[in-house]
């Protein structure tokens, strides 16, 4: 029997509904990999540009030893894509590849460039590969 994502995927909010008006960095909700009793061994975020009228958003994620403190960008070869979007009610994904013995925390930082009067951004994270499932609700 083929087991659904529902069972396999947990989703989070990543960044909340914020308008972002000039150039600069937001950074979202630190997540931790041990979540529902299971740790979880990738992370996706997906990156929503609403109501826009210019700028550039970049989805940028960054890990944590103790999520609070000291993050740091995820280096390139743990990613997977990149996340620009340009263009109203565009989206995003970029992929992560955690590492949970030192990193065990992970958010999305995004990073507004070319803004006169800006968009409304927001962001989910989508954690995969639980190390039992299904994943608690």
């Amino acid at each position: 029997m083929r087991e659904p994502v529902y069972t396999r995927v947990k989703t989070l909010r990543a960044v909340n509904h914020t308008a972002v008006v000039a150039n600069g960095d937001t950074d979202g909700t630190a997540i931790g990999l041990d979540q529902s009793g299971v740790d979880f061994r990738s992370v996706m975020f997906v990156l929503m540009v609403g109501t826009r009228t210019d700028g550039t958003y970049t989805a940028v994620p960054q890990e944590s030893a103790n999520g609070s403190t000291g993050w740091t960008a995820v280096p390139a070869e743990r990613l997977l894509g990149s996340a620009a979007v340009a263009a109203a009610n565009g989206v995003g994904e970029i992929g992560v590849i955690p590492d949970p013995s030192s990193s065990p925390f992970v958010r999305l930082r995004v990073t507004a460039t070319t803004v006169t009067t800006g968009a409304v951004i927001s962001a989910v994270a989508l954690l995969g590969e639980p190390s039992g499932y299904p994943v608690w609700r």
